[in-house]
């Protein structure tokens, strides 16, 4: 039973991490950076650093930028 809940813990934490890289990366989009790139260095380095660079950097998103899911 408690291997059963430590699985479920980690699947738990694991679907966290994804949607917080997914967050990151769709945020970077919409300023204009490549999704991709963000979620890589965000998995690599760390979430909160990637965050603050997505933050902190300017847009540069033009008039013609549509965002990832409008493509």
């Amino acid at each position: 039973m408690a291997d059963l809940l430590l699985v479920i813990l980690f699947l738990a934490v694991v679907a966290a991490y994804a949607l917080l890289l997914r967050w990151i990366g769709e945020y970077a989009d919409r300023k204009g950076y490549t999704y991709w790139g963000f979620v890589l260095f965000s998995l690599f380095v760390s979430p909160l650093i990637g965050g603050f660079l997505a933050y902190v950097l300017p847009d540069k998103a033009g008039p013609d930028h549509l965002p990832r899911a409008q493509r």
